[in-house]
């Protein structure tokens, strides 16, 4: 099951999703493009491209 959060600023603008679908969580801005994601299994937060980017859950700091 796919869902999905939308983060906003105070002013209501639209800044990014995070979507869970199943064992990661990506972020993604606005556009569709990916930022990064959780992996639930690794317990840790990963860039687009790849590099470790934290431990643990950090993907609305990608944000």
């Amino acid at each position: 099951m796919m869902i999905e959060k939308q983060i906003r600023l105070p002013s209501g603008q639209l800044i990014g999703r995070i979507t869970d679908v199943g064992n990661r969580i990506e972020a993604r801005r606005t556009d569709g493009v990916l930022l990064g994601w959780y992996c639930k299994a690794s317990d840790n937060t990963r860039l687009a491209n790849g590099h470790l980017y934290c431990w643990g859950n950090g993907v609305q700091m990608l944000l």
